[in-house]
């Protein structure tokens, strides 16, 4: 039998510094920092393979060609047959001199909405 795996023990936690000591050490003069400049970035870029060969279509199915269709004899139009006419309807019934007073009266309105909002 094999023993059972453990996880390896944890690291020792540091000793607490103490006050006395921590005033007995000199203090270090801080490192200058260099200036700032931007990262060099590289990119690496993969060499693409040789594209493929075009395909030889050597499997291909033949066009299909027409047959000649033959064209028959010219068919006459329908005619339609002529019905009685019903009763006057009520549009046929306005007098057309009121329908064009109607649109006379109609544009000289719209004239005068466009004129009121221009000025």
């Amino acid at each position: 039998m094999t023993p059972p795996k453990t996880s390896p023990p944890a690291p020792p936690a540091p000793a607490p510094v103490l006050a006395s000591t921590a005033a007995s050490v000199p203090s270090r003069a801080p490192e200058p920092v260099a200036p700032a400049q931007p990262k060099k970035e590289t990119a690496r870029i993969s060499v693409l393979p040789d594209p493929p060969k075009p395909m030889t279509m050597s499997k291909t199915q033949p066009l299909v060609t027409l047959t000649a269709t033959p064209i028959g004899p010219p068919v006459p139009p329908v005619r339609i047959a002529a019905t009685e006419s019903p009763a006057p309807s009520l549009i046929n019934s306005v007098p057309l001199g009121l329908c064009w007073t109607l649109v006379a009266i109609s544009a000289a309105i719209l004239l005068i909405e466009i004129w009121t909002y221009i000025s």
